[in-house]
């Protein structure tokens, strides 16, 4: 038996900007899947670039380690803004979260969650830290930047329960998105064939 994760993702600018400081990333192939969101820090092109900078390293580097790829990050980020990211891996039967910063993540309400690591990406990374995921099949599991408002995310998370992942990222992000925030939420549905 092996695991899927099916990812649907959601973002958009703070009011009276027109790129967005915030990148979602979901990609899942046999056996493997990569689940993220960067936050560079504040607004407009210059955080849209850092933003572009973090999801191209994703892209490219989406089968290797969890570690790997937040150093890749880092160095990739030098002389740019500094993001924090969340990311979920499926690898070689394990899912792994990392993450660091203040992007959130959010598990079934009986599940333990692990913490982020405090600082940022982009300015000499020391330790990145994993932790494997409690996932049972049928789960759901939300990453989202500081853009969805904490006292909202609960009950939008819920609202959305029913909804496939895509739409269901679109949804929380429509009930619990901050305006004078750029938002980027990834659900993703974790099934066992």
């Amino acid at each position: 038996m092996s695991w899927s994760g099916r990812g649907g993702c959601a973002r958009r600018p703070a009011r009276g900007f027109t790129t967005c400081g915030d990148a979602v990333f979901a990609w899942s192939a046999v056996g493997a899947g990569l689940f993220a969101v960067v936050d560079a820090l504040g607004h407009g092109s210059h955080a849209a670039a850092s933003a572009r900078i973090a999801a191209d390293v994703l892209a490219r580097s989406c089968r290797r380690p969890l570690v790997e790829i937040f150093k890749e990050c880092d160095r990739a980020l030098t002389g740019h803004r500094a993001v924090v990211i969340s990311a979920i891996q499926l690898r070689e039967g394990r899912i792994l979260f990392a993450g660091i910063g203040n992007v959130e993540l959010w598990g079934p309400p009986d599940v333990a969650r692990p913490p982020t690591s405090s600082g940022v990406v982009g300015r000499g990374l020391q330790r990145v830290r994993e932790w494997e995921l409690a996932v049972e099949d049928g789960h759901r599991w939300v990453l989202a930047s500081d853009g969805v408002q904490r006292r909202a995310a609960a009950k939008a998370i819920e609202e959305a329960r029913a909804l496939p992942p895509e739409d269901a990222a679109a949804k929380i992000l429509e009930l619990a998105g901050r305006e004078d925030d750029d938002v980027g939420v990834v659900v993703v549905d974790w099934v066992r064939s």
